[in-house]
């Protein structure tokens, strides 16, 4: 009976906490996503500003989550360009790693029933701090699929 050798790779600090920074943002892009769809399908909501007014007295907020652009069209359809950045660190022993990352996403929200929300990447804004207060210096931008 022969016995091969294993190799593990293991991830560096660094590379676990991008990964899990990632993850993060797309979970509360996604998040907010079905936040807007359960706002704009209430068929008792307001229409126009009123329905922008309601949805981001609800929407996230903060240095974590900054809504850039919010629009109402003529149609009612509402357009947020949102950013969200979250912290994660890893590490053990002496060797710690911390990342911020960033992704900017814009929502279009057609009030309903039935409403209809999508979201895609896009341009961060220039004006984004390249720092946030609760997570710090932000070291990437992500996109939702990357």
């Amino acid at each position: 009976m022969s016995v091969l050798p294993t190799v593990v790779a293991c991830a560096s600090p660094r590379e676990d906490a991008t990964d899990a920074a990632t993850e993060q943002v797309r979970t509360s892009a996604y998040g907010t996503r079905d936040l807007l769809q359960d706002l704009v399908s209430d068929p008792d909501a307001p229409r126009g500003q009123a329905l922008l007014d309601h949805v981001l007295y609800h929407f996230p907020g903060g240095e974590d989550v900054i809504t850039f652009t919010k629009q109402v069209g003529p149609d009612g359809t509402l357009t947020l360009r949102t950013a969200f950045h979250t912290r994660r660190q890893y590490g053990g022993g002496l060797s710690y790693d911390d990342v911020v990352a960033r992704l900017c996403v814009e929502f279009t929200a057609a009030p309903g029933p039935p409403a209809v929300v999508n979201v895609r990447d896009t341009d961060c804004a220039a004006t984004l701090p390249r720092a946030t207060g609760n997570s710090g210096n932000v070291d990437l931008t992500v996109t939702r699929d990357d």
